[in-house]
């Protein structure tokens, strides 16, 4: 999967290759099932349910492609975001239904990046991140 080029477009508000406008809105993991759906990959609908089936890896192994879960504040085994890891720093995400899926980067949601957050055991606000391999096609 071309995550970079295609994963940018969609958060550039420009339309897929497939010619869909992306104003109609998706939450975050409706973003993921949506993407990976496209690439012929089977993943589920809810970012909890997604968390379960991915496999986990480390924050120093992921890939573009790979996913970044979060935790619901105080409950680090609720999972409450799920975003698609572009590489580096950067991670592309939809807030919820009706705003403008963007990229993003650790230093700017966070206030720290990936490599810093792993250093406190990427915990954050009460919040846990979880990273996740990204599934592959059946």
């Amino acid at each position: 999967m071309n995550a970079n080029s295609e994963l940018k477009r969609f958060a550039s508000g420009q339309p897929d290759s497939k010619r869909r406008n992306t104003h109609m809105g998706v939450d975050c993991s409706g973003l993921i099932n949506l993407v990976f759906r496209a690439n012929n990959i089977d993943i589920p609908r809810n970012a909890h349910v997604q968390w379960l089936v991915t496999p986990k890896i480390t924050h120093d192994a992921m890939q573009p492609g790979d996913l970044i879960f979060v935790s619901s504040q105080g409950e680090f085994s609720k999972i409450s975001h799920v975003m698609i890891f572009l590489g580096g720093d950067e991670f592309i995400e939809a807030l919820e239904t009706g705003t403008v899926v963007k990229t993003d980067s650790f230093g700017d949601k966070f206030g720290k990046t990936l490599v810093e957050l792993a250093k406190q055991d990427l915990t954050i606000e009460n919040k846990r991140i979880y990273c996740g391999k990204m599934p592959v096609s059946k």
